[in-house]
C-alpha cells in the first residue's frame, strides 16, 4: 500500500501505532503455530523462544522480513499500523486508498 504524504500525516495524527512488542508477539505466535515446541536436551521449548535464544540476529532478521511481507501491517515513518485501520480511516476521510 503506497500512501501520499497527506495520507501518511492523517494516519500519524489519528491512529495509534502497533508497538514493536505487540508485533513480535504476533510473529512469535506464528512461529509457535507453525513449528510448535522443540526439544533440546530433553526439555520442551516454544519454537519462538528457542529461536531467539539460539540466534537472536536471525530471529530479528526474520521478524523484519515478516513485517515487510505482511500486508495486514503498514509501515509509515518507521512506525507500524494495522492496514485495516488505515484503510478505514482513509475511506472515512474520503481519501482514495492507494
Amino acid at each position: 500500500m503506497r500512501l501520499t504524504k497527506e495520507q501518511e500525516e492523517l494516519v500519524l495524527e489519528n491512529l495509534d501505532d502497533i508497538k514493536e512488542s505487540m508485533l513480535a508477539e504476533r510473529f512469535d505466535d506464528l512461529l509457535n503455530d507453525v513449528y510448535g515446541t522443540v526439544k533440546i536436551a530433553g526439555y520442551d521449548y516454544e519454537a519462538a523462544d528457542a529461536f531467539q535464544a539460539v540466534d537472536m540476529i536471525a530471529y530479528r532478521e526474520e521478524l523484519l522480513n515478516w513485517l515487510d511481507g505482511d500486508e495486514s501491517i503498514v509501515e509509515i515513518c518507521g512506525l507500524y499500523f494495522d492496514a485495516d485501520e488505515v484503510n478505514e480511516l482513509l475511506s472515512d476521510d474520503g481519501e482514495d486508498v492507494a
